[in-house]
């Protein structure tokens, strides 16, 4: 059975537009780039949306509809500050703790990397990088976006 990952959220012309680069070329070539291209956001998207709901109890797909326009354009700059990380310095999580030619990061050094700080930053303006997050916080009680 063949699966087509499509990323929810944001796609590559919003990643080009946002940072100059063009995926379908970063990726390199192959039978179907945009395939390929697709693939690798939906992954990202999904990677931070676990990290997310496994550290914080911030279940993206259920808060979504809630968040101002606001709060989904910085979820949005947080997916591709996390995929521009990803292309420029691998792909932490599935590293093993390899960074720099250090081998063995401690886990607590390893959770510090695995989602770029500019994407935290991102995260915490969109009120994703917060342990109390609750319908509330995406009402409008807490922001005045």
């Amino acid at each position: 059975m063949d699966y087509e990952f499509k990323p929810k959220y944001y796609n590559a012309d919003e990643f080009k537009t946002y940072t100059g680069i063009d995926l379908s070329l970063e990726l390199g070539d192959d039978d179907n780039p945009s395939n390929k291209v697709d693939s690798f956001l939906a992954r990202v998207e999904n990677r931070v949306k676990v990290y997310l709901a496994s550290h914080f109890n911030s279940d993206v797909d259920r808060f979504y509809e809630l968040m101002s326009d606001y709060q989904k354009l910085h979820f949005k700059y947080a997916l591709i500050e996390q995929a521009l990380y990803i292309i420029k310095n691998g792909d932490i999580s599935v590293l093993s703790g390899v960074q720099n030619g250090r081998v063995s990061l401690s886990r607590n050094e390893q959770q510090r990397v695995i989602i770029c700080e500019n994407a935290v930053n991102e995260l915490r303006l969109c009120n994703l990088w917060n342990r109390n997050v609750s319908k509330e916080a995406f009402r409008g009680r807490y922001w005045w976006y």
